[in-house]
């Protein structure tokens, strides 16, 4: 049964968190906003309204990079108007250990982190979505590409020579233009040809070009006409999209689709698994600035307590990007470095936290 005490945190400690993220989101929408206006500065038919309304489909993003900033300096108002009116004090009289006070605490936190995960970054994504497309429409990007071209991403394929990745401008379902290809050996690591062609076919096991240059490891360049690579039967491309724009639910799916078409699923499951991780590093931010926060009234400093608490939640905020540096860059698997900066940051909090209630003398 849920007591009145974890009632009364829990509310407070929401109503922290909301005062906090309207707060930083105001200010980052206001900053967004200049910023749009100036993008659009000096096309036809654009006013206030048309840099208004991207911002506002931006929101959603904004909002979603930010709760974690939220939580920390929301924690840090919370607790410290609870200390301020001496109900922290009031609590440890009445028999209350750090415990089950932060409880509530790290309760909302989970919460909030569980719906920012599941079901407002896909709003989030598909937002930014729309925004993309119509800056796009607005700002005419694609007009320069000719009427049928845009541009394409890099992208593999699996093939009988190896893994073959290929790069161009997409003129057609299956049809690229001023396209390079890179063949590498089945492992994907060393180097065999060059090939590129004025235009390249993608068939249903082959690569066909017209008006080839082939550039062999060690050999000169030969010029030919025609040329083709042999692709294995399941060979498809990749849309190779950004593990940024997906939402949890879609990255599976990209990551699979990455596997299947020749490419590295990594960078997705690396965004999965740090997606998953995301409402237990808020958990550890928000234990630690209440931590923080408990000694106020028993002769700490609330400005040193205050700016340990930020740096420290920063720390762990941004753990989490270096370690998907390090699995970027081949030096860790991707769930090894999403799982394990949250769940370490948690343990160093909750030992901490245990020390100093329970441990000190």
């Amino acid at each position: 049964m849920i007591s009145r005490l974890n009632k009364y945190i829990f509310i407070q400690s929401f109503i922290g968190f909301v005062i906090s993220l309207t707060a930083v989101s105001a200010s980052i929408v206001l900053v967004d906003l200049v910023e749009q206006m100036r993008a659009i500065s000096g096309i036809a038919n654009t006013s206030i309204f048309t840099a208004l309304g991207f911002t506002l489909l931006r929101l959603p993003s904004l909002i979603e990079q930010t709760v974690p900033i939220a939580v920390l300096v929301g924690t840090i108002i919370t607790f410290t108007a609870l200390s301020r009116k001496s109900e922290i004090v009031a609590l440890r009289a009445a028999g209350f250990s750090a415990w089950q006070f932060l409880a509530p605490l790290g309760a909302m936190v989970l919460l909030v982190g569980i719906l920012l995960v599941t079901v407002f970054r896909p709003i989030s994504t598909q937002m930014s979505e729309t925004y993309e497309a119509r800056k796009s429409a607005l700002t005419n990007v694609l007009d320069t590409l000719g009427p049928n071209e845009i541009n394409i991403s890099w992208i593999t394929f699996p093939s009988a020579q190896g893994q073959i990745v290929l790069t161009g401008t997409k003129a057609g379902p299956n049809l690229f233009a001023n396209a390079m290809v890179l063949v590498f050996d089945s492992e994907g690591s060393d180097f065999l040809m060059r090939v590129d062609g004025r235009l390249v076919e993608k068939q249903t096991s082959q690569l066909k070009f017209t008006d080839a240059v082939i550039a062999e490891a060690g050999k000169e360049s030969v010029a030919l006409p025609f040329y083709q690579l042999s692709l294995t039967n399941n060979s498809t491309i990749s849309k190779n999209e950004d593990p940024k724009t997906l939402s949890l639910w879609q990255l599976p799916a990209a990551a699979f689709d990455a596997k299947n078409s020749g490419g590295s699923p990594e960078k997705y499951w690396l965004k999965f698994w740090e997606l998953l991780l995301t409402p237990i590093s808020m958990v550890a931010i928000a234990i630690f600035a209440a931590s923080m926060m408990l000694p106020q009234d028993r002769g700490g400093s609330k400005a040193r307590a205050t700016i340990i608490a930020i740096v420290v939640g920063l720390a762990i905020y941004f753990l989490g990007d270096f370690a998907g540096i390090l699995a970027t860059s081949g030096w860790m698997p991707a769930a090894v470095a999403a799982i394990s900066p949250p769940i370490f940051a948690l343990a160093i909090v909750l030992s901490y936290l245990s020390y100093k209630e329970d441990g000190y003398r």
